[in-house]
């Protein structure tokens, strides 16, 4: 990154919007100035300095106004630009009164900025700092200091909520062995994910817009090694409406959202439910369609660069070894590496099950169930010997 130069002032003010975004979720992300080059790709001088004054606290469109320097008219494109990139959200009360809120760092604003599936040269410089930032991320896994991020790991919250797949009707090497990345995250069975899409769907609150981790990957030339569809990812409830609103996805019926989410699950796909702040106590945000190549949490575990911690409501047994032939699609599709061959047929480690049901759905011989066990997995840093994807 040493072909961007930021001056202390605009340092200064960028590091002090990375620590207002980062009070609107938990965890919150590592704030250094490698993450100030990725909001200098995207957020002008001006909209840094509007960001400050508007704070962390909901506003209406009026307050926003007020504390622009912009006339009525001009403030319209000034704000709405804004919202497009996904800085600042909008939201509903109870009585459909409208307001707007900063948005966190990660999930959050990164997300949202390449939903629309724009890969305009901003937007692809945007994503080149952010891959540069993962990378810059990784370094930290070395001794001592991955096992202090261990430790920490194991105090932590659940970060992320997985729900299991929908039912079935530079050099880069991707290593799927001889075939073909934090409040809580929930595993729970597939018929959530179609209650869940029901649900917002007779609201006519469903949108679809692109996956943000293989629109990044893409535009650094990292195209997903399972083939999966860009537009992929689902907002629902309010989200929805600000992704239509703004042009960052299209309104979509249950079926098709169904359809997608089956599609996906097909091709690999484990299905992640995000809640607003990252707390499952508040309303459900979206419903993402993860690989372990892509995604930005299941795929930097896979390369090293940040360790799991989920909290998990099923696990995988072998309901019969003897039907099981070997061919080892079910380690193909695990994306915590949690299935080997141990004399052609396949063993499970349940403590690195996380639950996701991709072994399951991917047998051709009906060995593997899902079966509920509550717990919380925690998976470490996979050392430099032990990452399944490798890239310079």
């Amino acid at each position: 990154m040493t072909d961007i130069v930021l001056s202390r002032e605009r340092e200064k003010k960028l590091r002090t919007l990375a620590n207002l975004m980062n009070k609107q979720n938990d965890p919150s992300t590592f704030v250094s100035r490698e993450l100030f080059y990725v909001f200098d790709a995207a957020i002008t001088p001006e909209e840094t300095d509007f960001l400050l004054s508007f704070g962390t606290e909901p506003r209406t469109w009026e307050e926003a106004e007020n504390i622009s320097s912009h006339d009525t008219a001009s403030f319209s494109h000034f704000f709405s630009t804004i919202l497009e990139k996904g800085l600042i959200w909008m939201r509903k009360n109870e009585s459909g009164e409208e307001s707007y809120s900063l948005a966190p760092i990660l999930m959050g604003w990164f997300e949202v900025y390449l939903f629309g599936g724009k890969e305009t040269p901003q937007h692809r410089e945007f994503a080149r700092r952010l891959d540069n930032l993962f990378k810059y991320w990784k370094q930290f896994n070395v001794f001592p200091i991955r096992n202090f991020r261990n430790l920490r790991q194991h105090f932590s919250a659940p970060e992320n909520r997985i729900v299991a797949p929908a039912p079935s009707s530079g050099t880069r090497t991707v290593i799927i062995n001889e075939g073909e990345p934090v409040p809580d995250q929930h595993v729970i069975n597939e018929s959530d994910v179609i209650s869940l899409i029901r649900k917002y769907g007779e609201r006519n609150a469903i949108a679809v817009g692109h996956c943000f981790c293989r629109q990044w990957r893409k535009m650094v030339d990292e195209p997903c090694a399972f083939n999966m569809p860009h537009e992929a990812c689902l907002a629902i409830g309010d989200f929805a409406e600000h992704i239509v609103r703004y042009n960052l996805g299209r309104r979509i019926s249950p079926a098709e959202a169904i359809e997608i989410v089956t599609l996906a699950a097909k091709k690999g796909a484990v299905h992640m439910v995000f809640h607003e702040r990252e707390n499952i106590d508040l309303p459900e945000l979206g419903i993402c369609s993860c690989c372990w190549d892509c995604c930005g949490i299941l795929g930097s575990y896979n390369r090293g660069i940040t360790g799991l911690h989920f909290r998990a409501y099923y696990i995988a047994e072998m309901k019969n070894p003897d039907v099981c032939s070997g061919c080892g699609r079910c380690v193909r599709y695990c994306p915590v590496s949690a299935i080997s061959l141990h004399e052609k047929k396949a063993y499970i480690q349940p403590l690195k099950c996380i639950g996701c049901g991709q072994c399951a759905l991917q047998c051709p011989c009906n060995a593997i169930v899902m079966s509920g066990n509550e717990r919380d997995v925690i998976l470490p840093l996979l050392k430099t010997n032990e990452v399944r994807i490798t890239q310079k």
